[in-house]
């Protein structure tokens, strides 16, 4: 399969002129950073190149397609670490990009990269569209679900997840539903647009809700020799919906985990696949939602630590201040 023209420009970093070429000029993009679409060629390239650069060197992975887009999936750095994101390109019928959809994860790495494109960008891109739209009115017109889906694929026991909002991924099989079947419970279900699939990989491409802000999701899954799972990535947008999912699902880990040790029960799953809708007791997950912790959210905890310890001395307070963006520490404030 030859390489799609986006990436091959990406790749040869091509001049702005030639880049230019392949969008029409209705282009739109979907962004991971927004919650509103960008129109216009000039202003989806510019997005586009900002993105290019402050995500670089962007490293392509995967590319696969089905009958009316294709899926480019690659790696980039944000802040030192690791971004992985898929891009998403629908051609017209003259072959140029017509649009354009981003999905990113983990969300701590996605949030480094959506603070350094806020700063290159908001002066150009009004400010609402960085923000959480209203939800729907009642709930907006109710979702109407495809009629494709696969059937249920076995789970390897050593299989390995890479969250859209775990900084470290989680393995094997009862840790994994353990932490998907925490974040269904705040995730509606899920309506598939696209599948592709092979013997060894599959791709899901599906919309859905957190807490009724509109999301877009992509599931990459490979399967080993015996024919299960065995290893997930999963990527979500619009950045503010998937901070939504982050924060009610952290939330909800952190009471589970103070339920079970108040009544010293034990977790206990009943899902016989990740994209089954939760049923029955849920598990604790003191390791999954500790994963979701910033590193500005762990200073903080270490911080309180510190105080019981004895409080720390004025220089290491203004360290830790000049090494967060969350304000002074209530204790200091």
């Amino acid at each position: 399969m030859s390489k799609h023209p986006f990436r091959l420009a990406i790749e040869s970093n091509a001049s702005a002129d030639d880049f230019r070429k392949l969008f029409a000029a209705d282009a739109v993009i979907y962004a991971l950073i927004l919650t509103e679409p960008v129109k216009g060629a000039r202003e989806v390239m510019n997005i586009v190149s900002h993105a290019a650069k402050l995500a670089g060197p962007i490293t392509y992975t995967l590319e696969v397609r089905d009958s009316r887009q294709t899926f480019l999936f690659w790696k980039g750095r944000a802040g030192g670490f690791t971004l992985e994101a898929v891009t998403i390109l629908v051609d017209d019928e003259d072959g140029q990009i017509r649009e354009v959809r981003v999905l990113m994860r983990p969300w701590p790495i996605v949030t480094i990269f959506r603070n350094a494109m806020y700063e290159a960008l908001s002066a150009s891109i009004p400010r609402d569209f960085w923000e959480l739209q209203p939800k729907p009115v009642n709930g907006g017109t109710p979702r109407k679900f495809t009629p494709i889906a696969l059937k249920p694929i076995a789970l390897a026991p050593d299989l390995e997840l890479h969250s859209p909002m775990l900084a470290r991924s989680v393995r094997n099989k009862a840790e994994v539903e353990a932490a998907v079947g925490l974040a269904h419970e705040i995730q509606s279900a899920s309506s598939y647009t696209s599948i592709i699939a092979t013997p060894d990989l599959l791709v899901e491409l599906f919309d859905c809700d957190a807490d009724g802000y509109p999301m877009e999701g992509l599931w990459l899954q490979r399967l080993n020799e015996h024919g299960q799972i065995c290893e997930l990535t999963v990527y979500l947008r619009p950045y503010p919906a998937v901070t939504v999912l982050r924060n009610r699902t952290k939330t909800l880990g952190e009471k589970r985990d103070c339920s079970n040790e108040n009544t010293g029960s034990s977790p206990s799953l009943r899902y016989p696949n990740p994209r089954d809708p939760p049923r029955g007791p849920k598990p604790a997950c003191s390791v999954v939602w500790r994963q979701m912790m910033t590193l500005e959210e762990k200073a903080r905890l270490a911080f309180r630590f510190l105080s019981i310890l004895g409080r720390p001395d004025a220089d290491v307070v203004r360290e830790w201040r000049s090494k967060t963006s969350l304000g002074p520490f209530p204790d200091q404030a």
